[in-house]
């Protein structure tokens, strides 16, 4: 034990004014409550910014803000009480190393205790960094105690405290949703048709993940979709005549756009490329959608279908009558060669002859048949001709 007497008034002063410190650092810690507070405080700092139009927005974190935050988490975890006791009693043996051993061997001390600390810390964070995937894109919504806050995390590294800061990491890739025929639809005559082809294509909203979280995620954003366009896409049906109704898919396009975000104007398009985010409380960015066909049902789409068929049917007969005649001016061009004639009528019959003889469900036919009854060949020649002798 170090004799008092021997002690210098340095030692006295030193003593005196490290216990004064010591006290003052384990006094002044705050609580619990306090020191959340401030974690939080520090990552919305990094965590949202202000716009243009001086509009708060989050902004992802990548890990350099990260970075940031956690040396300043650092700095407000030491203001913690039982952390401050902690530091007081380190500062207090720092002290009596000075006084017995003296101040190279305190400083020596100190630079030990300060690199394992850094130490303990880097391997700490090391050890609980997780990488967000880039394929598919995905992004960490932020948590406190478990507690979700608005902060997110960018693709990339992603460091965490567990039980403290976390994150929940979720998929924010683009996903095309197809809906099934919408049926039970019917225009201004109340003519029924089937919509199909209809589509969305959306993604979740970095800035509102806890509404997209809370719906449920992809599957409860896909069935509230399911229930809103169908019955948005009815309403705009039975606005207009069957025959106007094809012309006007793309206001069926604004008013499903509008219902789900409010969103309406000249520069539709424009935005949705760009994405605008619902009013629905899904927490989703619309980028395109889609009426693909709208197709009559009942009686009246059998009438149409029936007028499409016949309307194909003389089409074909048209082009099978053209590739008829093209035949039949190549047999004339034959027979030419030949120095021999023959009209363009026998040519064509005889084409359709040989037509009528490929086909497996009809008659057998000879080809020329007919022409040569009409010349006064007789029946005995013709069966010679098909037995295939020669005359």
């Amino acid at each position: 034990m170090i004799d008092m007497i021997e002690l210098s008034i340095i030692d006295w002063i030193i003593i005196v004014f490290g216990s004064f410190i010591a006290g003052l650092i384990a006094i002044s810690g705050k609580n619990k409550n306090k020191i959340i507070d401030k974690v939080k405080a520090k990552i919305e700092e990094k965590g949202k910014e202000k716009d243009s139009e001086g509009n708060v927005k989050v902004k992802p974190l990548h890990l350099m803000d990260q970075i940031w935050i956690g040396l300043s988490v650092i700095g407000t975890v030491s203001q913690y009480r039982p952390v401050r006791v902690l530091l007081a009693f380190i500062f207090a043996s720092l002290v009596a190393v000075w006084i017995v051993f003296g101040f190279v061997a305190a400083l020596l001390l100190l630079l030990l205790i300060i690199l394992a600390v850094v130490y303990a810390v880097v391997s700490y964070f090391y050890s609980n960094a997780v990488k967000i995937s880039a394929k598919p894109p995905h992004m960490g919504l932020v948590t406190i105690l478990g507690k979700r806050t608005e902060i997110v995390l960018s693709e990339g590294w992603a460091l965490r405290v567990p039980k403290v800061i976390d994150f929940i990491n979720i998929n924010v890739s683009k996903v095309n949703q197809d809906f099934k025929a919408i049926e039970k639809v019917y225009t201004k005559g109340n003519v029924p048709v089937e919509l199909k082809g209809v589509s969305v294509l959306r993604a979740p909203d970095p800035q509102r993940l806890i509404e997209f979280i809370n719906v449920g995620g992809e599957k409860g954003v896909e069935d509230a979709l399911e229930d809103i366009v169908p019955d948005v896409l009815r309403g705009w049906a039975k606005k207009y005549d069957i025959d106007k109704l094809l012309e006007v898919k793309k206001k069926a396009v604004e008013e499903v756009i509008q219902v789900l975000t409010g969103h309406s104007g000249e520069n539709m398009d424009r935005d949705l490329r760009n994405g605008i985010s619902d009013n629905q409380l899904l927490g989703t960015v619309f980028y395109r959608f889609t009426v693909g066909t709208v197709e009559p049902g009942g009686d009246y789409g059998k009438e149409i279908e029936k007028v499409k068929l016949e309307e194909l049917q003389q089409k074909y007969e048209l082009i099978e009558t053209d590739t008829e005649l093209l035949q039949a001016e190549k047999i004339q061009e034959r027979f030419k060669e030949k120095e021999e004639e023959i009209s363009l009528e026998k040519a064509l019959r005889m084409v359709r002859d040989y037509k009528t003889q490929r086909d497996e469900k009809a008659k057998p036919v000879v080809p020329g048949l007919g022409d040569l009854l009409s010349s006064g060949v007789s029946v005995v020649e013709i069966l010679k001709l098909v037995s295939g002798e020669k005359k």
